[in-house]
């Protein structure tokens, strides 16, 4: 069963303190020093999130009825440390200047906003009494970022800097077992925050649990 991305060999780090979230470039390049770390990346959520995916009401023109959709916020190496698939477009670069002006989409949110030929368009986000205007500059393929009893529905994906969701998670894509590198994980977690305990899980247990 392709659930859209890969869960395997994926050491998922709670971001509980503002020092990590705030340096977590740096931290990126750290946890990237090990011989076991082939990627490394933040998110606001991961696929099958037990905590909170943001609802936001998406349109293709102001006089549009909004969809409701979800959202998250990904940085440059996201898909690629999930395995998720880029069908058309281009994904993020890590240059905050136009990453943050653009968005991708899944297929489902693609399909009720038109089509393919949604990308190089803007579309209108609504968050919290806030509204955005983003570009879209991709299409993922759909992929469960809920639970499997749930069907796939829109997505719409930020990058990092976005004004509407927050980084809540540093995932580690590992060589071998995610437990190889934890303890290097941990010690770079203290670095950054000394008086906070690091908090992980391994992202196919997740699932299994769910």
């Amino acid at each position: 069963f392709d659930q859209g991305f890969e869960k395997e060999r994926k050491l998922v780090i709670d971001i509980n303190d503002e020092s990590i979230r705030n340096n977590f470039e740096s931290v990126k390049n750290e946890l990237a020093a090990h011989a076991d770390v082939l990627n490394v990346s933040a998110v606001s959520s991961v696929p099958g999130d037990w905590k909170y995916v943001s609802p936001v009401e998406a349109r293709k023109f102001h006089g549009d009825a909004p969809v409701t959709m979800n959202f998250m916020g990904f940085d440059g190496d996201a898909l690629a440390t999930l395995g998720i698939k880029l069908k058309l477009g281009s994904g993020f670069t890590g240059n905050l200047a136009t990453d943050s002006a653009g968005v991708l989409i899944n297929e489902k949110a693609a399909l009720m906003l038109g089509g393919e030929s949604i990308i190089g368009n803007t579309i209108n986000v609504a968050y919290d009494g806030d509204e955005f205007t983003f570009r879209v500059q991709g299409i993922v393929q759909n992929f469960n970022f809920e639970s499997l009893y749930e069907d796939i529905k829109p997505l719409v994906i930020g990058s990092w800097k976005n004004g509407i969701a927050q980084l809540d998670y540093i995932v580690i894509h590992t060589r071998n077992s995610p437990a190889d590198v934890v303890d290097h994980a941990t010690e770079v977690h203290k670095r950054f925050a000394p008086n906070g305990a690091i908090e992980y899980n391994f992202l196919d247990d997740q699932w299994n649990r769910y």
